[in-house]
Parts: structure tokens; sequence; C-alpha cells
């Protein structure tokens, strides 16, 4: 998905999302406020948590995998989605605060550090975690994240204020989330 387009969200979160990038924009033109605004990817965490989100599969199938229980994954093999690691999220956010306003070309800018589908990420978990079982089991979830894009660009970003994460691989991802992944106690 190109940074600049028309978006027609068709969930709350979605609308609300377009509301507050609008909202910014006209601040911003009209009042001189400086608005800085990410659209996030599905953001993969090394923490433990029960949220159930579309795209919360990427984390909790880390979580499984290590307690060595079978994961049931909300979403169809082939889906595709933009995703990004959590402490890449947290230093992106942190360089578009930082970043010169002078420099800034945009308002809302895309990020994401890979992209991969359902069944790329169980796979590459499996080889990784011997014994480790996965299955299927679509739900609403699987219709919602079919009407979304398979990736960002996020090129506007890399030029204007350096976004450039360090996790941008399938591999990349097994690698750091197998050394920080933070079970609950």
């Amino acid at each position: 998905m190109p940074n600049s387009i028309a978006l027609h969200p068709t969930t709350i979160y979605g609308v609300s999302k377009v509301l507050m990038e609008n909202m910014g924009n006209y601040y911003t033109y009209k009042h001189n406020v400086d608005f800085r605004s990410m659209r996030y990817p599905g953001v993969i965490s090394p923490y433990e948590y029960e949220s159930h989100g579309t795209t919360d599969y990427a984390s909790e199938i880390f979580f499984s995998a290590l307690k060595g229980l079978e994961y049931k994954i909300c979403l169809s093999p082939r889906v595709t989605l933009p995703m990004a690691y959590l402490d890449d999220i947290v230093d992106g956010t942190i360089d578009l605060i930082l970043a010169d306003k002078n420099l800034l070309t945009s308002r809302v800018y895309n990020v994401q550090g890979l992209s991969f589908s359902c069944e790329e990420l169980a796979s590459e978990i499996q080889k990784n975690f011997p014994g480790f079982k996965y299955s299927y089991d679509p739900d609403f979830r699987d219709l919602i994240a079919k009407s979304w894009p398979h990736s960002l660009n996020d090129e506007l970003a890399s030029s204007d204020w350096k976004w450039n994460p360090k996790c941008k691989s399938v591999k990349d991802l097994i690698e750091i989330m197998k050394t920080s992944i933070k079970l609950k106690k």
C-alpha cells in the first residue's frame, strides 16, 4: 500500500485511525500543529499477553511453540500481512518524534519490517521447534485480514526520517524471538 492513498476502512478501528489522520492534517494546515503519525503494521511482541487481535497470532504462536502447545491459527495459510518487531516500532516512533520537522514531507507515514504468510511463519517456527504442532481454524479475523494490504510501502519514512527496522525477515524474527521472548510467570 502506498503512503498516499484513499483509505476506506470497514472496521471501527480503521475508521478511527483515518479520522485521526485527517484531523491531524487539518490541524497542521489550519493551526500549524506539529502532527506526526505512523501507520503501524501488525506488531510482534516478545511479551506474552492476551489480545487475540487479527495480527496477534504472529506473537502468540511463539509462546505456544515454547510451551510445547499446539496452536490454532485464526487466519488462512496464505494470508500475508505487513508486520514489524516491537523494538523496531518503539525505535521508529522515537525517531519520528525527534525528526527535524523541516525534513518531513508528510504528516502520516507507513512503516513495516517484513511481510509473511501464516504458512511461512508457522513452517519456519516448526523447523526451529521440533515437535511443534499447529493447525488452521480461520474465523471472523480471516475476512478482516484478507481485506488488508499484503505490505506497506515505507520508502517515505526511510527517506524522510531514516526508518530502518532491524527485523526484516522471518529468519531474523525467529532468532530475535528465541532470545527475547518473555513468558508470563
